[in-house]
C-alpha cells in the first residue's frame, strides 16, 4: 500500500493559530485602526509602527513557537539549525547581489545583476539553459516594464480608500512616515 502524505490534522491547526492570527490582526489594523488613528490625528510614524511591525513581530514569534514544537528541545542551536540559521555561502551572496541590483535597477545595476546570476547558476552547476535566457529576459522585461503602464495601471483589484492611498504616500521620496527624506 503506498504511503500519502497526508497533513495532519493538529498541523493544520497549528499553521492556522500561528499565522491565521497574525494575518487576521494585520487586517484588522489595516482596514479598521489605521484609518481611526489617520482620522484621530496620529502621526504616521506611529500607524506605520502599528500597522506593519506588530503583524511582523507576532509572525516573527509564530515562527520562533512553531520551530520550538517541531523540535525536541527548544535549545538555541536546535532552533537555528530547524529556522536555518547559518551563514550564507558564496552563491547565496551571489543571489544577493543580483537581487540587489535587479531591484535597484539601471545600467551597471542590472548588468551586475545579469552577470551574478549567471555565475551563481554556473557555480550551482545548473544544467538548464533556459534559466541563463530566462534572467536577462526577464531583466529586459522589466527595464521595458514602463510601455505596459498604462494597461498595468488600468488594473484594479480593490477600490483604494483614502487612507490607504495617504499611508502609502508617504513611503518616499520626500518623507518616511512623516520624516523628512531630502537633505538627510
Amino acid at each position: 500500500m503506498p504511503r500519502t502524505s497526508a497533513v495532519k490534522p493538529a498541523s493544520w491547526l497549528w499553521t492556522t493559530i500561528l499565522f491565521g492570527v497574525p494575518g487576521l490582526v494585520f487586517a484588522l489594523l489595516f482596514h479598521c485602526v489605521g484609518p481611526s488613528l489617520w482620522r484621530h490625528g496620529t502621526s504616521w510614524w506611529r500607524i506605520f509602527h502599528l500597522l506593519l511591525i506588530l503583524p511582523l513581530a507576532l509572525m516573527l514569534f509564530a515562527a520562533l513557537v512553531g520551530a520550538a514544537f517541531d523540535v525536541s528541545s527548544a535549545s538555541w542551536n536546535n532552533l537555528r539549525h530547524r529556522l536555518r540559521l547559518c551563514c550564507p555561502t558564496p552563491v547565496t551572496w551571489l543571489w544577493a547581489i543580483a537581487l540587489s541590483g535587479f531591484m535597484y535597477g539601471g545600467n551597471w545595476a542590472d548588468a551586475i545583476a545579469v552577470v551574478a546570476s549567471w555565475i551563481a547558476l554556473w557555480r550551482e552547476k545548473t544544467s538548464g539553459r533556459w534559466l541563463y535566457a530566462g534572467i536577462l529576459i526577464a531583466t529586459l522585461v522589466k527595464r521595458n516594464a514602463g510601455y505596459l503602464q498604462s494597461l498595468l495601471v488600468s488594473v484594479r483589484f480593490f477600490k483604494p480608500s483614502p487612507f490607504y492611498v495617504e499611508f502609502f504616500s508617504h513611503f518616499g521620496p520626500t518623507d518616511f512616515m512623516g520624516i523628512p527624506l531630502l537633505g538627510s
